[in-house]
């Protein structure tokens, strides 16, 4: 049988390699490139932190709660200009429903704590059940230095019109006329170095302290431009209540206070100042907001100067648990802002008003009364 001579197996052609070492090399300099975003967002967003463009609640570069509070009482000692307005609302439901607002709006400048500006407006309003059960009143003051002066703008309140006409004078007659009131002599004792000193030391006394828990830190928010920490915090009552101990117990020792309260010589004045400071303040106080509860408040505080600019508060309260003998419930309300820290206050004096006695004669007396 004749072979058939071996022949050279013709090489099968390689396949094309280079797709694959194509896409390999495409495929790493993907990863590169993303590993490069990577690193570049994360030095990006780590800047954004340090320099705080970028501030979420978990930023590791922003400061405690804590702090914040603590500087914030820091400096909020070293304001003497601020606008501040306040409202209070207290709801009363069945079986009185009744509702009293209670609003505040002013200026006040401590620049010169002898002699203190102000220029407020106090509105009261009570609504009742009935259209006759209702009052209301809104009165402006101006307080200049030793000076103090006020205006009844607007006055719906029969009771005390019925009372003042029995001394024969027209409430209607004297809305809208300032009055200038014969407190000169109590408001230069207010200003004395002695009342000085001891509201200092009240202020340490509040800075000092904490009578706050952390809550709960809320969003940021923005005020006048501005951003704020928003926490809400829960007093400690129990601080709470030996801090207003020892701040009135702090008064009693002024001699001033003690002057007021029996003329600095009656023995008494001795035995209160032990009193209030043996913690009879503190065990009053703590029982009252044993039966009020838990109180949570939100602070407004700004990131840039470390101020106080709101303050809100809502509490619902069963009436019965402040004294058995009540029965329903109380809505409590109150919110603060404060702005125009350290702008400097200008209040004028009326350019026309009356005196006092003027506008409240003296009423003889009658016969057969000392």
């Amino acid at each position: 049988m004749e072979q058939t001579p071996m022949q050279n197996p013709v090489p099968s052609p390689m396949p094309n390699m280079a797709p694959v070492v194509q896409g390999a090399k495409g495929s790493g300099m993907l990863i590169k490139v993303i590993g490069i975003v990577v690193l570049l967002g994360i030095i990006a967003g780590g800047a954004l932190l340090g320099a705080r463009v970028w501030d979420p609640l978990w930023s590791p570069f922003r400061p405690s709660p804590e702090k914040v509070m603590a500087m914030m009482m820091e400096n909020m000692k070293n304001v003497k200009t601020s606008h501040t307005i306040a409202n209070m609302g207290v709801e009363v439901k069945a079986p009185m429903n009744a509702k009293l607002s209670l609003m505040l709006d002013g200026n006040s400048d401590i620049s010169d704590i002898t002699n203190p500006v102000g220029e407020f407006t106090f509105r009261v309003s009570l609504t009742g059940a009935t259209p006759a059960e209702s009052m209301s009143a809104t009165v402006m003051a101006k307080m200049i230095g030793k000076e103090l002066y006020f205006n009844i703008s607007e006055a719906n309140l029969p009771p005390l019109a019925l009372m003042l006409a029995m001394t024969g004078i027209d409430l209607d007659a004297i809305k809208g006329v300032w009055v200038k009131a014969p407190a000169q002599e109590e408001l230069a004792q207010a200003s004395s170095p002695d009342v000085n000193a001891l509201t200092k030391k009240l202020q340490d006394m509040v800075a000092a302290s904490s009578v706050y828990n952390l809550k709960e830190q809320l969003a940021d928010e923005t005020i006048s431009g501005q951003k704020m920490y928003h926490y809400l915090l829960t007093l400690d009552n129990e601080k709470l209540a030996k801090l207003m101990g020892d701040m009135v117990a702090e008064a009693m020792k002024s001699p001033t206070v003690q002057q007021d309260i029996s003329g600095g010589n009656d023995p008494s004045t001795s035995m209160l100042t032990e009193l209030f400071g043996s913690g009879a303040i503190q065990g009053i106080v703590s029982q009252a907001l044993e039966k009020i509860g838990q109180i949570d408040v939100e602070f407004f505080i700004g990131q840039t100067d470390y101020l106080l600019y709101g303050v809100k508060m809502e509490k619902s309260l069963n009436l019965s648990s402040v004294d058995p003998g009540m029965t329903g419930s109380a809505d409590i309300s109150f919110e603060t802002s404060y702005s125009n820290y350290n702008v400097p206050v200008a209040v004028l004096v009326p350019s026309t008003f009356k005196t006092f006695d003027e506008v409240f004669p003296q009423q003889p007396l009658m016969p057969g009364k000392l």
